[in-house]
């Protein structure tokens, strides 16, 4: 499990020193794993699709671009953030439902399915695969249009 708290070595992670990037990033991988885990049991159930959980689609790398690209400099501000809240088990209502929102998004949107091109500005993306989380809600994938239900 990942968490923002120590590094793999048991100790406290400053978010001020040279692993800042690290501690953002494990704080991110916290977060949506949190939000979104894996799920055997629905596996089992339902088919191995529904495994996925939101780390196994780089969903964490989609959070810290799109708080540094559309809102402004925010993952570092917003990993400590979280950081604190955590240890006081305490969350910040301003930015949880945006965080809860972006995770989602990132997850069953197109995003893991850009591979190789996921972290480059949007028109040098290119949709290398389907994601499967468009399979696990039986999203047909992008069309030019979809022919209206008629009576």
């Amino acid at each position: 499990m990942y968490g923002s708290f120590y590094n793999p070595n048991n100790k406290r992670v400053d978010a001020q020193n040279e692993d800042s990037q690290e501690y953002m990033q494990e704080t991110f991988k916290a977060l949506v794993d949190a939000i979104i885990p894996r799920t055997p049991e629905l596996a089992e159930e339902y088919g191995k699709i529904q495994y996925y959980g939101a780390l196994d689609f780089q969903t964490d790398e989609y959070l810290i671009l799109s708080l540094n690209n559309y809102y402004s400099p925010l993952a570092k501000p917003t990993a400590e953030m979280l950081d604190m809240a955590a240890e006081q088990l305490v969350f910040a209502l301003s930015i949880t439902g945006d965080l809860n929102r972006l995770t989602m998004m990132g997850y069953y949107s197109e995003w893991y399915g850009y591979g190789s091109t996921r972290l480059k500005t949007p028109n040098q993306r290119k949709l290398e695969y389907f994601p499967l989380s468009w399979g696990q809600v039986e999203y047909p994938g992008p069309s030019l249009g979809y022919r209206a239900l008629r009576a």
